[in-house]
């Protein structure tokens, strides 16, 4: 991988403390319907679903999710993310399951740079567009859409979303959730040209545990695509399987800790 003292991005490396708002979107995908069909187009960027990143361990289903945050505060400055975590996936000559991040788009090259070098977040660019609520409203946007930095005239996602009538923001955490929130994240693949991109390659599996505190409050969200899609299924998924409702996060403060180096079965390297 690339000597440190070549880069041209800043290097911000873990553990990081970030600020900002959040939109948190959910699916579930029975074990009997992972074995049976494959991951769907827009789980992958080209250059990780071309790679070994793609096939380090089966798709095992589970809990899934699509978020959306703007960071305001963070090591390298404001951004925007999109991600996607289909579920649990197998780790390599074991039994264990872990979730995983296999697509996430970021609006600055730093941030794709470092996550990528920092956890194995498989980040690329996008450009971002949140379209402010009416000021009586309890959300912060009314939809999100992302494009590609080559294509800034038609999302490739979008998302409208309404606050539910009569239901109060409460303060919650991410260690309430009865789940092993833990993301493991096999090796990247480098771009050849990543001086440019930003996309960085990696050698190690790495883990990360992220920790998030706020006030959450339940919204209803559907697709805003043609046919209520959410993805276009090419550079994201269309969505077919999200729920019709997730939580908006507002005063997030969400905590990434150190890379962890782990092996192939999921426990910390020595």
């Amino acid at each position: 991988m690339e000597p440190l003292t070549e880069t041209p991005f800043p290097i911000a490396p873990a553990p990081w403390t970030c600020k900002g708002v959040a939109f948190w979107f959910f699916c579930y995908t029975t074990p009997s319907k992972s074995r049976n069909q494959p991951l769907p187009p827009g789980t992958y960027e080209p250059l990780e679903g071309e790679s070994p990143f793609a096939h380090n361990g089966a798709f095992k289903g589970g809990f899934g999710s699509v978020m959306v945050v703007r960071y305001n505060e963070t090591p390298i400055g404001p951004y925007d993310e999109l991600l996607l975590l289909p579920g649990y996936f197998k780790l390599p000559h074991s039994g264990k399951q872990r979730f995983r991040v296999t697509r996430i788009y970021v609006s600055t090259l730093e941030s794709v740079y470092n996550g990528r070098r920092n956890w194995n977040f498989p980040k690329t660019l996008g450009v971002f567009e949140f379209n402010p609520a009416p000021p009586s409203s309890s959300i912060s946007y009314s939809s999100i859409k992302v494009f590609s930095p080559d294509n800034t005239g038609h999302p490739f996602f979008c998302v409208n979303l309404t606050p539910m009538s009569f239901v109060p923001s409460i303060p919650f955490q991410s260690t309430l959730i009865p789940l092993n929130m833990t993301l493991v994240q096999p090796p990247l693949p480098e771009d050849e040209d990543w001086k440019r991109s930003g996309a960085v390659g990696t050698s190690q599996w790495k883990a990360v545990t992220p920790k998030m505190t706020g006030w959450i409050k339940p919204v209803w969200c559907e697709g805003g695509l043609q046919g209520g899609k959410w993805g276009n299924g090419q550079e994201f998924v269309e969505g077919s399987g999200l729920w019709s409702f997730g939580t908006y996060w507002k005063e997030l403060m969400l905590e990434f800790g150190p890379d962890e180096f782990v092996n192939v079965e999921g426990k910390k390297a020595k």
